[in-house]
C-alpha cells in the first residue's frame, strides 16, 4: 500500500511539473506575467501617445491662431501680438524669425548672428516678401517650433511611442488594446504631420485640425479607463 501511495504522489507531482511547465502565463514571484507585462509596456506607450497629443494641440492652436492673426489682423502684425495669440513667447518667436532667416546655418551661427534677426524690423521684412500675411504667420510658428526644439521633442517621444506599439505586436500580438493603441498613435502622428505643413484655405484648416482632435479623443476616451492611474 505504502509503494502504491508513492506512485500516486509521484504521478501527481509530475502532473503538477507538467502542467507549470506547459503554462505560458505562469506568474514567477519578483517577475511580471505576460499580461503584466503587455499592460506594463501599453500603459508607457499610450501614457507617451497622451502626452504627445497634448503637445501637437498647443501646435495645432497655434497654426490655427497665427493664420487668423495674419487673415484678420493685418494692420497690427508684430512679434508680440503673435505671441499674445499663441502659446509662444515673443523670445521664441524671435528665434524662429532668426531660424526662418538662417535655415539649416540657425544651429552653428553664433548668437550675435542670430541677434541680426530677432527683432520686429526682420519680421515686417518677411510680411513684405510674403504674398500672404498668414502664410508669414504659420511659417514663423513652425520656425519657432524647430529653433526651440519643440518639434523634435514632439517626435522623439512620437517615436518612444512607435518602438512600444512595434514590441507589443511582436511579443504580445493577441493584446485586445493594441488595435485602439496604433489607431492613436496614427490620428496623432496624422495631427503633427498636418501642423509641421498645414495646408489648404483657413476655413478647412479649422476643420482639418477639429477632425485630427476628435479622432484623437475618441481613441484616448475609449484607452482612458484603462491606463489612467
Amino acid at each position: 500500500m505504502k509503494k502504491i501511495h508513492v506512485i500516486a504522489l509521484m504521478t501527481a507531482l509530475f502532473c503538477l511539473m507538467g502542467s507549470l511547465v506547459s503554462c505560458d502565463k505562469l506568474s514567477i514571484p519578483g517577475q511580471e506575467s505576460p499580461e503584466e507585462k503587455a499592460y506594463s509596456v501599453s500603459k508607457e506607450a499610450y501614457d507617451k501617445l497622451t502626452e504627445a497629443y497634448a503637445a501637437i494641440d498647443t501646435y495645432g492652436s497655434d497654426i490655427y491662431n497665427a493664420w487668423m492673426s495674419g487673415i484678420y489682423d493685418d494692420d497690427e502684425l508684430s512679434l508680440s501680438h503673435l505671441a499674445s495669440k499663441t502659446s509662444l513667447s515673443v523670445p521664441e518667436l524671435q528665434d524662429g524669425l532668426a531660424y526662418m532667416i538662417l535655415g539649416d546655418e540657425y544651429e552653428t551661427a553664433t548668437e550675435e548672428k542670430k541677434d541680426e534677426y530677432r527683432n520686429e524690423s526682420t519680421f515686417s521684412t518677411v510680411l513684405l516678401i510674403y504674398e500672404q500675411d498668414f502664410a508669414a504667420c504659420t511659417d514663423l510658428v513652425n520656425a519657432a517650433y524647430k529653433a526651440s526644439g519643440k518639434e523634435d521633442e514632439i517626435k522623439s517621444i512620437l517615436n518612444d511611442s512607435k518602438a512600444l506599439l512595434k514590441s507589443l505586436s511582436t511579443d504580445y500580438a493577441d493584446y485586445e488594446h493594441y488595435p485602439n493603441l496604433k489607431n492613436l498613435y496614427t490620428s496623432v502622428n496624422a495631427f503633427f504631420e498636418y501642423c509641421s505643413s498645414p495646408e489648404g484655405s483657413f476655413e478647412q484648416s479649422k476643420t482639418t485640425i477639429n477632425d485630427y482632435r476628435n479622432e484623437a479623443r475618441k481613441y484616448i476616451n475609449d484607452l482612458e479607463f484603462i491606463f489612467e492611474d
